[in-house]
């Protein structure tokens, strides 16, 4: 018989590692829009240059950065939607 306990701690773990939105580890950099300028998933702003597009420090260690029109929505651990 399956330990459900168990076995909902390890898939909790899995999403937690699959959740993390945080852009330090290097790949694409994804902003997203938010009205007034543009966001890291985090919710951190993000610097523009002097034509108004988005520049990530440090952005050039990166691939291309990835614009996203919105807000990101994470989503809970029963599938429902999370935040607005």
């Amino acid at each position: 018989m399956t330990d459900r306990k168990e076995l909902r701690d390890r898939l909790d773990a899995v999403e937690e590692e699959l959740a993390d939105t945080s852009t330090d580890w290097g790949g694409n950099t994804i902003v997203y829009t938010d009205g007034d300028g543009y966001v890291t998933p985090d919710g951190d702003p993000v610097p523009t240059d002097a034509d108004g597009n988005p520049d990530p420090p440090d952005a050039d260690r990166y691939g291309p950065t990835i614009v996203l029109d919105g807000r990101y929505d994470p989503r809970d651990a029963d599938g429902a939607r999370g935040g607005t």
